[in-house]
C-alpha cells in the first residue's frame, strides 16, 4: 500500500491534467467569434457560466458519493459526461449561430458533470494516500490542472486552424474520456470515506470554514475572471507593445499560457510548501496580498511597458498556483479526516458558483468597456474584498482548533 498511495497522487495528476483543458476555453473564443460572425464575447462565454451552474449542484452530489461510494463512481460519470459534451458541440458543426448556441450550451451542460466529478474524488484520494503531508500531495496532483496550460494551450492553438475549433473540442474531449475511464479503473481499489465519526466535528470548527467559503467565493471569482479571459488578455497586452493581433494569437499568447501553467505548477508546491512550514491563514493571507499587489501592477503597466505588465501577470498565476492547495489543505486542518467528500464539495460547489459570476462579470466589463484588461483591475477589487472575511477568523481561534485537530 506504501507504493500503491504514491500512484494514487501520480494518477491524480494525469487525470487533473486530463480534464485540465478547460482552462484553454478562452482560446475558443475569437475563433467561434469570426466562424459565427458573433461580436459579443459573452454569448460565447457563458459556456462557462452554463457548465458551473451545473457544478454548484452536482459538486456536493459527487463529494456524498465519494464518503460512500470512493472515488471510482465519480471518475467514471465524468467520463461519461465529457463523452455527451464533445458529441453536443459537434453538432455545432454547419448550423448557424441561432441553433448552434443551444448545442454549445447543452455541450457546457454536459461538461458540468466532468470538473466536479474529477477534484472532489481526485483531492480527497491523495489528501488521504499520504496524511503526513496533504500540502505538498496536493501540490504534486495540481501540477496536473497547472500543467494543462502548458500541454494543451500549444496544441489547442495549432490545432484549432487545421482543423477548425469545433472539431478541436471535441478532440479534447475525446482524449479526457479515456484518461478518466481508465484512472476510474485505477481507483477501483480506493475505500470509500468512513462517516461514523464525522457528527463528532464541533460546529465552531463548520462556522470557521463557512467564514473561509466567503474568501474563497470571493478570491475564486477574482482568479477565474482573469483566467477566463487569458488569451485574450494576454493578446491586448502584446498588442500594446505593437506586434500583429495575428502573431500574439499563434505566438505570444500560447506561450504566455505555456508559461502560466509552469509557473502555477511551482507556484503549488511554494504555497503547499509555506503552509506546511508556517500558519495555514498566514499562508492564504499572504498569497492574497500578492495578488492584490500583482493585478493592480498589471492594470498600470499594460499601457507602459507590455513585457514588464506580462511578467506581473504572470506572478499573479503564479500566486494562483497555490490557491487551490492552501484552500483544500484546510479541510483536514479544521475538520479532521472525516467528511472530507463533503467538505470538499461544498468548497468545490462554490468555486462553481465563482464560475459563473466570473466570466459573467469578466464578459460585461469587456462588451462595455471594449477592454479585457480592465477585467484584471475588477479581479483586484474582489481580492481585496476576500480579505474582509479572512480578517474575520482571529489566529487565536484558528490556532485553537489546529491545535485539537493535531493531537
Amino acid at each position: 500500500m506504501n507504493s500503491a498511495r504514491y500512484i494514487y497522487v501520480l494518477i491524480g495528476m494525469i487525470s487533473l491534467l486530463a480534464v485540465g483543458w478547460r482552462n484553454t476555453i478562452s482560446v475558443f473564443y475569437q475563433y467561434l467569434m469570426d466562424v459565427y460572425g458573433v461580436e459579443s464575447v459573452f454569448q460565447i462565454a457563458a459556456y462557462i457560466a452554463v457548465a458551473s451552474s451545473v457544478g454548484v449542484v452536482t459538486s456536493p452530489l459527487f463529494g456524498a458519493i465519494y464518503d460512500k461510494r470512493g472515488p471510482s463512481i465519480p471518475l467514471t460519470i465524468g467520463a461519461v459526461s465529457q463523452t455527451a459534451s464533445g458529441v453536443l458541440a459537434f453538432f455545432m458543426k454547419s448550423r448557424p449561430w441561432g441553433e448552434a448556441i443551444w448545442f454549445w450550451y447543452a455541450a457546457a451542460v454536459a461538461a458540468g458533470f466532468v470538473f466536479p466529478s474529477v477534484v472532489t474524488s481526485v483531492n480527497p484520494t491523495v489528501m488521504k494516500s499520504i496524511k503526513s503531508s496533504p500540502q505538498l500531495a496536493l501540490a504534486v496532483a495540481q501540477t496536473g490542472s497547472y500543467m494543462a496550460l502548458t500541454f494543451w494551450s500549444p496544441l489547442i492553438t495549432r490545432l484549432i486552424p487545421y482543423v477548425g475549433p469545433i472539431e478541436t473540442y471535441s478532440i479534447a474531449s475525446l482524449i479526457t474520456t479515456l484518461v478518466l475511464g481508465i484512472c476510474a479503473v485505477a481507483y477501483r481499489g480506493v475505500k470509500p470515506q468512513s462517516t461514523r465519526t464525522s457528527n463528532a466535528i464541533s460546529s465552531s470548527r463548520w462556522r470557521i470554514y463557512s467564514i473561509m467559503l466567503v474568501s474563497i467565493f470571493l478570491i475564486a471569482t477574482s482568479s477565474i475572471a482573469i483566467l477566463s479571459y487569458l488569451a485574450p488578455i494576454a493578446s491586448e497586452i502584446c498588442v500594446h507593445s505593437g506586434i500583429s493581433r495575428g502573431e500574439c494569437i499563434l505566438v505570444y499568447t500560447p506561450a504566455v499560457m505555456s508559461a502560466a501553467g509552469v509557473l502555477q505548477s511551482i507556484g503549488g508546491f511554494f504555497w503547499g510548501f509555506l503552509a506546511a512550514k508556517t500558519h495555514t491563514l498566514t499562508t492564504i493571507f499572504i498569497l492574497y496580498l500578492t495578488k492584490v499587489f500583482s493585478s493592480l501592477a498589471t492594470v498600470y503597466l499594460s499601457s507602459l511597458n507590455s513585457w514588464l505588465a506580462i511578467l506581473t501577470l504572470l506572478l499573479r498565476l503564479f500566486a494562483f498556483g497555490g490557491e487551490p492547495v492552501v484552500h483544500m489543505v484546510i479541510i483536514p486542518v479544521l475538520l479532521g479526516g472525516e467528511s472530507i467528500g463533503k467538505a470538499l464539495g461544498l468548497q468545490i460547489s462554490v468555486v462553481m458558483l465563482s464560475s459563473i459570476v466570473g466570466p459573467s462579470i469578466g464578459g460585461i466589463i469587456r462588451d462595455v468597456s471594449g477592454s479585457y484588461i480592465l477585467t484584471v483591475a475588477g479581479s483586484a477589487i474582489l481580492t481585496t474584498s476576500a480579505l474582509l472575511p479572512l480578517l474575520a477568523v482571529s489566529y487565536s481561534s484558528m490556532d485553537r482548533y489546529v491545535k485539537k485537530t493535531r493531537k
